[in-house]
């Protein structure tokens, strides 16, 4: 559960420095690094991260990695 994110956010949101802007309110944590980093890590192990998500009922984060044979 949670606040959930427009299609517009979705596509930015693995950007590095990249805070979602909330209007005049300055109540947004953060630097904007944690998402990059992850998706750096799953790119480095040639995987993939996706997000789901719908603004007021929140978001879903899918982390696909290639299995070690």
């Amino acid at each position: 559960n949670g606040i959930g994110m427009t299609k517009a956010v979705q596509k930015k949101v693995f950007e590095k420095f990249f805070r979602e802007h909330t209007g005049d309110l300055h109540n947004v944590k953060g630097h904007g690094l944690g998402l990059a980093y992850v998706k750096q890590i799953i790119d480095d192990h040639n995987g993939e991260v996706f997000v789901e998500s719908e603004k007021g009922k929140g978001s879903t984060f899918i982390i696909k990695l290639p299995l070690i044979n």
